[in-house]
């Protein structure tokens, strides 16, 4: 059962989204993931996620970097 949805996993090391997705969908939630800022800013876009879990540093801009974008942006 969903409980809501999605969330979105920011982070660059596949061992950590792969767990936090396992626990997350366990739970009933939908799991989103991303390993760069690039494809996290078009989840976010297309699919506004209730929540984003974001590593502080990904590899092409930090964490903060991808959130004052997403401000620009409207978000």
């Amino acid at each position: 059962m969903q409980r809501t949805g999605p969330i979105l996993i920011v982070d660059s090391e596949p061992a950590i989204v792969d767990l936090l997705v396992e626990l997350l969908t366990d739970a009933g939630y939908a799991a989103l993931s991303a390993s760069d800022s690039a494809s996290a800013f078009w989840i976010i876009i297309n699919y506004a996620p209730a929540l984003l879990l974001l590593d502080m540093r990904i590899p092409d801009m930090d964490g903060p970097e991808l959130i004052a974008q997403l401000r620009g942006a409207g978000w």
